[in-house]
């Protein structure tokens, strides 16, 4: 794992197939069957902001200071929203440990 600010952080895989899932109401007759069907089960919005957040962490071309971690003033802002988008929902997740 890496260290940032003194903790370790992982990817929450599960919050992130949570957070992208789509929420739909299906119709149903009066014997219970639906009657439409779905062809789509993820927010393609979501998944893909979430996606550009994790590439932006995840190639940020600064250089590793642990000492400084986010106070590093070379990181980028676009770093810096991602990485915090990701911790606000989530997704990049502190290790208990």
């Amino acid at each position: 794992m890496v260290e940032i600010l003194g903790e370790y952080y992982y990817l929450n895989i599960d919050k992130i197939t949570e957070s992208c899932e789509l929420t739909v109401d299906v119709d149903t007759d009066e014997e219970g069957t639906a009657t439409g069907s779905v062809d789509q089960t993820i927010n393609v919005f979501k998944y893909d902001t979430i996606k550009m957040c994790l590439d932006t962490i995840l190639t940020e071309p600064a250089q590793d200071d642990n000492g400084l971690g986010l106070l590093n003033s070379e990181l980028s802002i676009p770093f810096k929203i991602a990485f915090n988008t990701l911790i606000k929902y989530q997704i990049l997740t502190k290790e208990d440990e």
